[in-house]
């Protein structure tokens, strides 16, 4: 006999003992997460067209600043989605 009718047969045992038991052979688990976007609007967009060299030092204090000293930029305003 297996462990399961053997613990079937024993009136003593309350039916939480058999839920504890592991009655299957296998078990599958599925999970499914980050479903959905979320829509940033207005947001600034700064495209650098970057070409040639550049000493590193020019990005030393701020790197922002750096890119429009020596590169030239196109900055429009639209929104984004993020999924």
């Amino acid at each position: 006999m297996s462990i399961v009718q053997n613990l079937k047969k024993d009136r003593k045992l309350d039916s939480l003992a058999l839920r504890g038991h592991n009655q299957y052979r296998l078990k599958l688990g599925l999970s499914i997460t980050d479903i959905g976007s979320i829509t940033y609007q207005d947001v600034n967009i700064d495209t650098y067209s970057i070409s040639g060299t550049v000493s590193a030092s020019d990005f030393d204090e701020d790197f922002e600043q750096g890119l429009e000293d020596n590169y030239s930029f196109i900055s429009n305003t639209q929104d984004v989605t993020v999924q």
